[in-house]
């Protein structure tokens, strides 16, 4: 039930983000909006963050390094890289860097 509250919660405080920015705010270009509000955001979530994302990942990742035979926890490490590589191509068709549109 957790994961449907805090996406509520999203949804909510982008809802209010939308309203309250509707119409500029006197003083303040919309950029300058933009970026506290991101902000903002950014700080809020940065405990979640690290509660769901980061501290499960980094200690799954160490526990299974140190827990595999060493050719495994190798190969493991040396084929994340390429991985993270082949699944974008594969299943995206991200060929390439990005670069922006020339205007």
């Amino acid at each position: 039930m957790l994961g449907g509250d805090l996406a509520r919660l999203a949804a909510a405080g982008f809802a209010v983000f939308t309203l309250v920015t509707a119409k500029p705010v006197p003083g303040l270009d919309p950029m300058a909006t933009t970026v506290y509000g991101c902000l903002f955001g950014g700080a809020l979530l940065a405990p979640a963050a690290a509660y769901f994302g980061i501290v499960p990942t980094a200690a799954a990742y160490f526990y299974g390094l140190t827990h595999a035979y060493p050719v495994l926890g190798a190969l493991y490490a040396l084929l994340e890289p390429l991985t993270a590589t082949v699944l974008p191509v594969a299943f995206l068709s991200a060929v390439g860097y990005w670069r922006p549109e020339p205007r």
